[in-house]
Formats: C-alpha cells, sequence, structure tokens
C-alpha cells in the first residue's frame, strides 16, 4: 500500500540530530525546511501488512502455518499478552537512499540533517501504518523490530521472505541482514485484548549502550 507523508515533527528530526534544546540559527532553520522539501519531494513510501496467529509450544514462539520462529526472550515478553500479530514492512524508496548518498559527497552537514529527516519520515510511514490498524478496532503493542533487545538482526530475512517484501515494496537485505533501501523498517506488532500504555522502546533498542541521546538524559522521543 502506498502511505502519503505529511509535515514532519521537528523535534524528533532535532532529537535525532543530538539537538539538546540549544537556539537554532537562521542556517541551520534553513537547512532543516530545505532537507524536509527535498525529502517530501521525492520519498515514495510503501508498505505492506499481514497478520499471523502465534503458536507457543516448549517455550518456542512461531508465527502459525510458516517456519519462522521468533527468537529472544524480549519478544517473546513483548508478545506475552498477544495470540495473534500483525508484520509490517515500510520503505522510503530508492530515491531517499540516492539523495542520501549525493550529499554525503557534496555537502555532509545537509547530509545529516537530510539522514535526520529521512528517519523521522520513516517512523511517520509506520505510525500511520499502526493508527490504521488501531483504527479497525485492533488493540496493539508498540512495534519490535529483529536487532531489539536480544531478538537477532538476522529475522529481517525472514520478515522480508514471508512478506514478499522485494516483489511487492522493493525491500531487500544485505548479506548481514542491513535493509535497504537504507530507510526502511521491517516489526512485528501484538494484537492484545486490553489496552496497553504506550512506552518507549529505549530499554529494548538495540543501540541502548551508545545511544548520545539516552547518555545525555533525552529520549528520542519515539514510542515504538
Amino acid at each position: 500500500m502506498n502511505i502519503a507523508l505529511t509535515p514532519l515533527n521537528q523535534r524528533e528530526i532535532l532529537g535525532y540530530l543530538g539537538h539538546q534544546g540549544q537556539s537554532l540559527d537562521p542556517k541551520t532553520t534553513q537547512t532543516l525546511h530545505e532537507m524536509q522539501d527535498t525529502l517530501l519531494q521525492i520519498a515514495r513510501p510503501k508498505a505492506i501488512v499481514q497478520p499471523f496467529l502465534l503458536t507457543r509450544e516448549r517455550g518456542e514462539l512461531q508465527l502459525s502455518d510458516t517456519q519462522i520462529f521468533l527468537h529472544g526472550a524480549d519478544i517473546r515478553a513483548h508478545l506475552a499478552d498477544s495470540t495473534s500479530c500483525f508484520l509490517l514492512a515500510a520503505t522510503l524508496g530508492t530515491e531517499v537512499d540516492t539523495a542520501l548518498r549525493r550529499l554525503q559527497v557534496t555537502d555532509m552537514a545537509k547530509a545529516l540533517v537530510f539522514d535526520a529527516v529521512a528517519t523521522t519520515a520513516i517512523e511517520q510511514v509506520c505510525d500511520t501504518l499502526c493508527n490504521r490498524l488501531s483504527d479497525e478496532g485492533k488493540m496493539l503493542t508498540g512495534r519490535f523490530s529483529p536487532g531489539y533487545g536480544d531478538m537477532p538482526l538476522s529475522q529481517q530475512r525472514d520478515f522480508c521472505a514471508v512478506l514478499d517484501t522485494a516483489r511487492k515494496i522493493g525491500l531487500s537485505h544485505t548479506e548481514h541482514f542491513l535493509l535497504t533501501p537504507q530507510k526502511s523498517v521491517t516489526a512485528i506488532v501484538g494484537i492484545t485484548q486490553t489496552a496497553l500504555p504506550t512506552t518507549n522502546i529505549c530499554n529494548a533498542c538495540s543501540i541502548f549502550d551508545t545511544c548520545t541521546l539516552r547518555k545525555a538524559g533525552k529520549s528520542c522521543g519515539i514510542p515504538r
């Protein structure tokens, strides 16, 4: 499915840039607007979502009718109250990667801002997708992606395969399980019977130990 982007949350963009509340000079403000305008013009967001039942046997958590087991204690805890789930994948498209690579050669300062803008945009796409599922009357957990907590990044391969992302939305992965296009996400969302509070995923994030925002006592502000 195609998802239209709306104006992006500048606070989230600044969070990815490590901004700590200082005033923005006119040049930085202009760059922020320019990079957002560029992103909104060239991004081609696409997403796919598919429901699955969850089965549990001898401590193993499996997507029903597949050969996919969800590995790690953290994902089992995340889905403890779920008997079914959605797998989702989303991408901004190859044009965004091309623009980022070009900026990394010609203007590194703009490249850093554009990267933060693009990260904010792909999160918006995922939020929009989850909001649509919630609007259908589903109560959902936060998103949980390969690489969070002790869930191995290699599960990207499983998610991409079962959703057929390469054919349907042009999303694949490298031999090291990094997604391509780069500004893409795969994730699992549990379907629950009771409403859950929205919490930040910091404690389960794969960059918890190195995150500069967390070390500064801040959060990226993205509940997943």
